[in-house]
């Protein structure tokens, strides 16, 4: 008996769930751009961004490798939502900044409780020259 209605189940706890993402900046020409700094947001139903203001905090901040790729997941997204992926500080300071959506797709069911899934998702971003 898990609580005073009768004998429901009461839970506590919060939604979380798991992404696989892959990342990659380049410049025009192509070439990868190394230790660059990619903030993550998500977006709402309609493709907004959720937040309008894109100041990078260390939770929601990766960084690509020497291939100029970011492979790996999220811990501050707790639940299922399409992703915004924005270079506001290009590392080479001749480029401008960018950003791109990212369209996630549900890789493994959740458990109907607190666990959303895993979510995958990739993209890349090309800067352009200012």
């Amino acid at each position: 008996n898990g609580g005073g209605d009768g004998g429901g189940l009461l839970m506590y706890g919060s939604p979380r769930a798991d992404y696989e993402l892959s990342i990659s900046v380049k410049n025009e020409a192509g070439k990868p751009l190394a230790n660059q700094k990619i903030i993550i947001r998500r977006l709402n139903e309609k493709m907004q961004p959720a937040e309008y203001t894109y100041y990078p905090f260390s939770c929601d901040t990766v960084i690509t490798d020497s291939d100029g790729r970011y492979k790996g997941g999220l811990k501050t997204i707790t639940m299922k939502h399409n992703l915004r992926a924005v270079v506001k500080e290009p590392i080479d300071t001749s480029l401008k900044p960018d950003s791109v959506n990212i369209e996630v797709k549900q890789i493994k069911k959740g458990d109907g409780a607190w666990y959303q899934g895993k979510f995958s998702g990739s993209a890349e971003i090309k800067l352009k020259k200012k």
